[in-house]
């Protein structure tokens, strides 16, 4: 999940990142908002297996009971 200022008051959706191997270790990379690092505001919910109409049946139903709370921000 990322969340997006975009539209009125921002929203946290469903979204899909890039991770490579550097150097010895699994690094988050969002090409999409043209991030080298995926950035704090990227929930890492699961691996894989989200596409489809399965995955979006289970990101439905977390969507649903997810609570996130901002208790600080720079």
């Amino acid at each position: 999940m990322a969340y997006t200022p975009a539209g009125a008051g921002g929203s946290l959706g469903g979204h899909a990142w890039a991770e490579v191997y550097v150097g010895g270790e699994w690094v988050a990379m969002d090409p999409t908002f043209g991030e080298r690092l995926a950035d704090a505001l990227h929930l890492k919910i699961a691996e894989g297996g989200m596409s489809g109409v399965d995955g979006l049946i289970r990101l439905a139903d977390l969507m649903g009971k997810l609570k996130v709370e901002v208790v600080s921000a720079k």
